[in-house]
């Protein structure tokens, strides 16, 4: 069995499994059907809305929609104030629905309890596994359960012109007011497809590939309930004091807003990865990221990344040793001489050695076993990796090596996105990140310092 903290049993994992190959089938037998929903929103998120703000805006909207394609409004439901929208091919709907109650019935009937990390599967009826299937793709968007994010009504726009358009409210007839953008979240994959990824995803979660937040039932209770506590998080380094001479991040759940020292042009950039990777930086002051960790830095809260980083931490280090083993199938043309990689690498030995040296004079039996593995990999590969020349062995290949090409990539791109809105604010994020050994971010004390917050 998988190591989550969800208990579903025999039974329901069985029907589980039936209804997801049904589910597969549909997608198959039928032309694709999709959904997408809208909510109003503003610079401080979300706003309310009424049934009848609502009723105004399909008024106007049906006399501009075209008759030439199938689609249909999908009401807001109990407790959700969304507005969907059906459109493709609607011969799939009856059965996408039945197949939605199925899914329903059976998981109400498991005893499913997984507090930490806010994760829910309760869901009431048919039209709450829709609701549950944007809810997971806009969290942790899966490679065939994932949402894109736009602006109702309108075709492209630059991210400054993003809250003016949201915040924009139209007057119908009747003087009911209305949004004239909403925010709108569409299913990139067809309603079938996101249902059986859905599905997999709970039955085999260790298998799962999220790139925005880490699917959370992946980690064991232990380690979230060690993360996690209620709203706030067991552990957590504290963000650093808001002053005066200090530039802000924030994360509002669409986009990162960087507020300047001097508070003279807000920058907003989008949620890419190299944003996140700089967001993690700058709220862990000299704190050391390895390549392996920042690759699952997908990059939301700065706790998760620390609850599983010592569990990775001997791990990625044997990983790394493995990467480097020399291969009797490679020539030498094969090969490429990376002196930095292998300074990192004896970085990693030092450190670890010493970890190992303290633990034994502790008397700490378990850190010792702990930290064991990832030594005796690393001392046997250092005997390997070098030829009688003193050449070092490192493929173009290393998942060591292209993890932290690939985070080095983005961060530089991020800096690049930056440098387009305020190049004094891009040079000081330049300066202060050091990504020669692993990526650290450097305060330098002339220089304004940085919180990072979230307000999601």
């Amino acid at each position: 069995m998988p190591r989550n903290a969800l208990s579903i049993s025999k039974a329901g994992r069985h029907n589980l499994n039936a209804i997801c190959q049904e589910f597969e089938r549909c997608s198959r037998n039928y032309l694709p059907l999709f959904h997408q929903r809208m909510v109003p929103w503003s610079e401080l998120g979300q706003v309310g809305i009424t049934p009848s703000q609502w009723q105004a805006f399909r008024r106007t909207e049906d006399e501009r929609l075209s008759d030439d394609v199938w689609w249909q409004w999908d009401e807001p439901h109990s407790g959700n104030e969304h507005l969907g929208q059906w459109f493709g091919d609607p011969d799939g709907m009856e059965e996408f629905s039945d197949l939605s109650e199925s899914v329903a019935m059976v998981l109400s009937r498991e005893a499913i309890d997984f507090d930490p990390l806010d994760f829910d599967v309760e869901i009431s009826g048919g039209t709450g596994w829709i609701a549950l299937l944007h809810d997971w793709a806009f969290k942790y968007q899966m490679p065939l359960l994932r949402s894109e994010m736009s602006l109702w009504g309108v075709e492209s726009y630059e991210l400054e012109e993003f809250y003016d358009l949201a915040e924009h409210w139209d007057t119908s007839d009747d003087d009911t007011k209305f949004p004239r953008h909403p925010v709108v979240w569409r299913l990139i994959d067809n309603v079938f497809t996101a249902s059986m990824t859905a599905l997999r995803a709970l039955l085999k979660p260790d298998v799962v590939i999220a790139t925005n937040e880490p699917w959370p039932i992946t980690m064991g209770l232990a380690e979230t309930s060690a993360a996690i506590d209620g709203d706030g998080v067991v552990g957590e380094k504290p963000l650093q004091e808001s002053k005066a001479n200090c530039h802000r991040m924030n994360f509002d759940r669409l986009h990162w807003r960087i507020i300047p020292a001097d508070e003279r042009d807000v920058i907003l950039l989008p949620n890419e990865v190299g944003v996140r990777h700089i967001a993690l930086l700058l709220g862990s002051p000299d704190e050391r990221f390895t390549p392996m960790v920042m690759v699952r830095n997908n990059g939301v809260r700065p706790t998760q990344i620390r609850a599983i980083c010592d569990k990775l931490s001997s791990h990625e280090i044997a990983d790394a040793a493995s990467d480097l083993s020399v291969r009797d199938s490679l020539d030498w043309d094969e090969a490429v001489i990376d002196r930095e990689c292998d300074d990192e690498l004896r970085a990693e030995y030092k450190r670890l050695e010493d970890s190992l040296e303290d633990a034994r004079e502790l008397g700490n039996v378990k850190e010792v076993e702990r930290l064991r593995p990832g030594f005796q990999a690393l001392m046997k590969q250092f005997r390997m990796d070098h030829d009688r020349s003193g050449r070092i062995r490192l493929f173009q290949k290393s998942h060591w090596e292209r993890s932290r090409k690939n985070v080095g990539n983005a961060i530089n791109r991020a800096i690049e996105s930056i440098r387009k809105r305020s190049s004094a604010l891009a040079e000081q994020v330049d300066a202060q990140i050091d990504r020669q050994s692993g990526f650290t971010y450097r305060p330098i004390d002339a220089l304004p310092s940085w919180t990072v917050s979230r307000t999601d």
